[in-house]
């Protein structure tokens, strides 16, 4: 006869605790829901879902608001996470540092921008000044900060291994930085990873399990329905790959692109919407949509080649869906069916993928850095 082991009080503890945080996960994700919804969600009893979420309210981490309809002759009550709890912070990094502050309720409540001649620490200083400032004037509580910016970063540490974008980037460590001025949790990724986060949070179309998610520069890749970060954390940064193999060939319907030469992967992708003078990506993209033959035959000269580094990655992961964010995107569905075509047409077999445009914008990567910074503040709220 096996013998039974005791239930710790600390387990008990630590296991009340986990179930605050998928109560909190759930609640950010999906909005307000009634407590019987949120009982079959997590997998507990009704009543013992009454009874932490009970506790919850009495904390201050939940509110109640009325239904919309009365049932059985009174109206009953929803929950959800209280937005007034506290805050989080967001820099994403592009042409300008952009620092955003939500509450837990994901609603903005302040934003800046900090230009910059050159990216460097210093850069990240005044970020981190402009947010104490803030945090003073304020009286809600720092909880967390995402960072989004570009670079190999080593999940452990913090360090940079490869940022190009980033002057004396080996001695710039923005986990260290942000946690040493706030004590905080700090969360740092690529843009991608973040704008891949979002999509898994508000595309309903596409179940982001074995999935493949590109802009022009980068990837994002979920495997069993989890983000798949590598062993040091930068795993899908085709941007820093230290090749060049399409750059002749892309200069056959790119005139001039055989001379750029660059050890970034995918330069030749973004100089193809680059060339013709002043003509951008839009126009490029809205001459594509009314099919104009010129633009329409130079770019899917184009995305043959794109198509050809999605099927690689798709072949080898054994994935099963792409979505594609960004100025591709942009060009309608008949792009995006033209390099579905391309891609699941291999020579060693069809693949069974299919292809889908993002839904979001270009704040899907202050959405997803908004959830990502919430979800790292749950250990501090149930402790």
């Amino acid at each position: 006869m096996q013998r039974q082991e005791k239930t710790s009080g600390k387990n008990l503890i630590n296991l009340r605790k986990s179930n605050k945080k998928s109560i909190l996960r759930l609640l950010s994700e999906s909005g307000r829901l009634y407590g019987s919804d949120i009982a079959k969600r997590i997998g507990l009893s009704v009543g013992g879902t009454a009874n932490i979420t009970d506790e919850m309210l009495e904390s201050g981490l939940l509110v109640k608001s009325d239904a919309e309809s009365v049932v059985r002759g009174r109206r009953p009550y929803m929950l959800n996470i209280n937005s007034d709890m506290g805050v989080v912070a967001v820099v994403i990094v592009k042409e300008t540092a952009e620092l955003y502050i939500s509450d837990f309720g994901g609603n903005l409540l302040y934003s800046d921008e900090t230009v910059f001649k050159d990216l460097s620490g210093e850069t990240f200083e005044k970020i981190i000044e402009k947010l104490q400032n803030y945090m003073a004037r304020s009286e809600k509580r720092l909880y967390a900060v995402s960072v989004g910016v570009g670079g190999k970063i080593d999940k452990d540490t913090g360090d940079f291994i490869y940022a190009p974008s980033i002057k004396d980037s080996a001695n710039v460590n923005l986990k260290k930085m942000f946690g040493a001025a706030f004590g905080i949790p700090v969360k740092v990724y690529n843009n991608i990873v973040y704008e891949m986060l979002a999509e898994k949070r508000y595309n309903k179309e596409v179940e982001i399990f074995d999935t493949l998610y590109v802009d022009e520069l980068g990837c994002a890749i979920f495997i069993g329905g989890k983000l798949y970060t590598g062993h040091h954390g930068f795993a899908g940064e085709l941007g820093l790959l230290d090749i060049d193999v399409y750059g002749e060939t892309l200069a056959k319907y790119c005139e001039g692109v055989d001379k750029y030469r660059s050890h970034y992967f995918m330069s030749p992708y973004i100089s193809a919407f680059m060339q013709r003078d002043s003509v951008s990506p839009e126009d490029f993209a809205e001459a594509y949509r009314r099919e104009d033959e010129g633009v329409v035959k130079r770019f899917n000269g184009f995305f043959d080649l794109y198509a050809r580094v999605l099927r690689n990655i798709v072949e080898f992961m054994d994935l099963g869906n792409v979505v594609i964010h960004g100025n591709i995107a942009n060009f309608g569905d008949k792009a995006i069916k033209y390099i579905e075509n391309e891609l699941v047409d291999s020579r060693f077999g069809r693949l069974d993928v299919k292809v889908y445009p993002s839904v979001l914008g270009t704040d899907a990567a202050v959405k997803g850095a908004i959830s990502v910074a919430i979800e790292e503040a749950f250990d501090e709220l149930v402790k």
